[in-house]
């Protein structure tokens, strides 16, 4: 493979865009504790709506091409100088600065000591430079440094096993808040916050929130705001879905949104997503073997925002690179800790920046990004990763 000899990063902010919101006055997150429900069938439009909407501003960023930085990328996690990627597949958690260069593998794919089956969730510290890890059935949160070494020192035993879950370690504290998939007979806390020790200090029971054993369901918890948001992800069981907060001051878990919506066990089902001043819900259709990936056929995306309660269907498009839509699919996990993230294959963004060249009305800098950009990317290059900081 090639080495890139130097890391370029292309940032585009629009002070202005057609079509977008004008002017620079910043959002203030709007502060939403009331519970919402929305009926589906009062979703009546869909707009096209432009990625500017939700970012400050974007940055495309080429993974450097060394050997051992390429894998198939699943989600990114953010911090003010890193990213951090969870693989599919056989690969390794990867870490790379923002600029794109490779930093190092973090841990390996086995069984030993620093080791995991896979990884499910992960948290970046950069203060403390460290970086969490947990897999399937997670006894203790793995913990590294930057460099990638494990220090089995300093993991942190969880007060109880984890099917699957979402945690945020707190260092100052030496606290950990832990959000669970909980397994009906299996688990007895939904939601808990321990000590570095694996001490006990406070949960909420999973009675009430407890599901089937089964590894196809999934907890999600994407924190773009202050709250502990989550949503347990039972797509082969008629239970229905809810955004909630888990209010670790009251120690209580609070509903907040949910979509009232039929619900197929196994071919309909939804993944909730809060953002600064919406509510996101991606509905999707399930069929046994659609990709290679996963069992989602299609996928439609549904915004609310949280003051006016107004609802649309979205088509999310990057009007910073001549509007083409994002799939919503894989957008619908990745916007997580403030920041939007998008993985491209070179080959896969060169052909719809070159669609957008042929476009009659693009306005003159944006044709001369786009053709900027699109000269710079190398098919047999690493992946390009689209980043944002969300707007609040």
């Amino acid at each position: 493979m090639k080495t890139r000899p130097k890391i370029i990063v292309f940032t585009f902010i629009f002070c202005l865009i057609i079509g977008c919101t004008s002017g620079n006055k910043k959002k203030q997150d709007i502060k939403e504790t009331s519970f919402f429900s929305l009926n589906i069938n009062d979703v009546k439009s869909e707009i096209e709506f432009p990625l500017s909407e939700l970012v400050e501003s974007l940055e495309v960023i080429p993974l450097e091409n060394k050997d051992e930085a390429f894998s198939k990328i699943g989600v990114i996690y953010v911090s003010d100088n890193y990213l951090g990627m969870q693989p599919y597949g056989q690969f390794s958690y990867k870490l790379f600065d923002k600029n794109g260069k490779f930093i190092c593998d973090v841990g390996a794919r086995g069984q030993g000591p620093g080791e995991y089956r896979n990884v499910y969730f992960s948290q970046i510290n950069e203060k403390k430079e460290r970086i969490y890890i947990v897999s399937h059935n997670a006894k203790k949160i793995l913990t590294y440094d930057l460099k990638g070494i494990f220090l089995e020192n300093e993991c942190i035993p969880l007060a109880a096993k984890l099917p699957k879950g979402s945690f945020y370690v707190n260092n100052e504290r030496k606290e950990v808040t832990v959000i669970s998939l909980p397994f009906r007979g299996e688990q007895e806390m939904v939601c808990w916050t321990q000590d570095f020790s694996g001490k006990l200090l406070q949960s909420v029971p999973a009675e009430q929130y407890a599901v089937i054993p089964d590894y196809s369901n999934e907890v999600y918890s994407f924190r773009n705001t202050s709250s502990y948001d989550f949503q347990l992800g039972v797509f082969y069981q008629e239970k229905p879905d809810t955004l909630y907060h888990y209010n670790v001051k009251n120690n209580s878990v609070n509903p907040v949104f949910t979509l009232n919506a039929p619900i197929k066990a196994g071919t309909l089902g939804y993944r909730y997503m809060e953002l600064p001043d919406d509510y996101l819900v991606a509905r999707l259709n399930l069929r046994m073997g659609a990709n290679p990936d996963n069992d989602v056929e299609s996928t439609k995306l549904i915004l609310t925002n949280k003051k006016t309660k107004k609802s649309q269907y979205v088509r999310i498009i990057n009007d910073y690179l001549g509007g083409w839509e994002f799939d919503p699919f894989f957008l619908s996990f990745r916007i997580r800790d403030g920041y939007f993230t998008y993985a491209m294959e070179p080959i896969e963004l060169k052909e719809l920046l070159e669609e957008s060249l042929k476009k009659d009305d693009l306005q003159p800098d944006v044709r001369k990004r786009i053709t900027e950009l699109n000269a710079k990317l190398d098919i047999n290059d690493n992946n390009v990763i689209l980043m944002g900081k969300l707007k609040k």
